[in-house]
């Protein structure tokens, strides 16, 4: 029972991925070297790479070291961890419990975020606010014809689309955006350090093979295909319509796995509305990161040169 009640707290944002995928698939068809001593007329040998400093100089310098009290610090890690790795230590004698004990002090503080945020004090557009409603509205109620009655408003924009159009206009929703998979961007550092949009689509296929299982003759675990195909009904979704989505869903799928597997002659391109036009991409990428304000000081995302 309790893998059932978790299963289906990531139901409504699994079938929104496949569905969202789906219907995509429907529509588009350094070292130092020593420096050598020079010998002058007197005698005396000279390092060509050899300073010399003042007493300011080097009373400025000797200030400059980080110190405790007047004694040196050698290492800083161990100065200011030394109480917390101790504490830990006598915690317990497991590497893997520390992660645990940070983990567990983690979600209780975001048990308390989506327990106890006050939604009249926050504004509606704030994305705590979402998340928090959203939380609230689907996985913190006992009612669970209400829980199917939410995933369905969320599944019904997907349904409405008709065309690539509809689907670029849908990318401009956060919510939407966030749990795509096929059309999925983050924001990380680039090797310059600054900020950048990534293309990184993530694999379906592990989720499609698993779920496309269900369904074939040799599946040995029939009662797990009449709860899920009985959760698809509750949905609206035929036992006809849910294995279409998943065979849409597997194009998209391989895709992807494509993308990664392909190879490229540079690790990383930048690809700017310009570089698009001129590869003859129509998806408006720059357009939708922008209505998304995902964008930095440079409008362009960076991809494998296979975009």
């Amino acid at each position: 029972m309790k893998y059932r009640k978790v299963a289906r707290k990531f139901f409504t944002g699994k079938i929104a991925i496949i569905l969202g995928a789906s219907l995509f698939a429907l529509s588009t068809g350094c070292g130092k070297t020593d420096s050598p001593d020079v010998s002058t007329e007197s005698g005396e040998e000279i390092n060509p790479e050899a300073g010399t400093e003042s007493d300011e100089e080097i009373s400025t310098n000797a200030g400059a070291q980080i110190s405790d009290d007047g004694n040196t610090i050698a290492d800083f890690d161990e100065f200011v961890n030394e109480q917390w790795k101790e504490q830990k230590k006598q915690n317990s004698d497991s590497g893997d419990a520390y992660w645990w004990d940070e983990q567990e002090e983690f979600d209780k503080a975001i048990r308390d975020i989506l327990d106890n945020t006050d939604l009249d004090e926050i504004s509606e557009d704030s994305d705590l606010y979402k998340a928090v409603s959203i939380y609230r509205r689907i996985l913190d109620t006992g009612d669970y014809d209400q829980r199917i009655d939410s995933a369905k408003e969320h599944l019904q924009p997907i349904e409405n689309i008709k065309s690539l159009e509809d689907i670029y206009k849908l990318y401009q929703t956060e919510e939407y955006m966030m749990f795509s998979q096929a059309f999925k961007f983050t924001v990380s550092a680039d090797h310059n350090g600054y900020h950048a949009d990534w293309f990184e689509p993530n694999s379906m296929m592990g989720d499609m093979d698993y779920f496309k299982s269900l369904f074939s003759e040799d599946n040995p675990n029939d009662s797990a295909k009449k709860e899920f195909l009985s959760l698809m009904d509750k949905l609206g979704y035929s036992e006809e319509r849910t294995i279409e989505i998943f065979d849409n869903a597997s194009v998209v799928g391989e895709m992807i796995d494509d993308y990664w597997k392909a190879p490229v002659t540079n690790d990383i391109v930048y690809f700017d509305s310009a570089s698009l036009e001129k590869e003859n991409v129509s998806v408006p990428v720059i357009d939708i990161l922008g209505s998304l304000e995902a964008l930095g000081k440079n409008k362009d995302f960076i991809a494998k040169d296979n975009f």
